[in-house]
């Protein structure tokens, strides 16, 4: 693949309250996810809070960008621990 082939993804995905919340606040700068999507580093994840009691999306949602991909030994088969990197442009959105 060349330089002219790259082209950032952005992946839109559901995050529960607990996590969204720790992700949002800073506390939480990574996320380990099924890799069902071959997220790459530079990759936009748009997290979208998730109530699972209501079975729907809060409305709030936050961008990150994914920093690094590491598939460790000790994570189920086929998961991946992403870092994430809070976007210059990101604040807090309503969808």
């Amino acid at each position: 693949m060349g330089l002219n082939d790259f082209r950032t993804r952005t992946h839109n995905v559901k995050a529960y309250p607990s996590n969204f919340q720790l992700m949002k606040d800073g506390t939480k700068p990574f996320d380990v996810r099924l890799d069902d999507r071959l997220y790459e580093k530079g990759d936009i994840i748009v997290f979208k809070e998730w109530d699972p009691d209501k079975e729907e999306y809060t409305g709030q949602s936050i961008r990150r960008q994914i920093t690094c991909k590491q598939i460790w030994e000790g994570l189920s088969p086929g998961y991946c621990a992403l870092g994430l990197a809070v976007l210059a442009d990101d604040s807090p959105e309503t969808t």
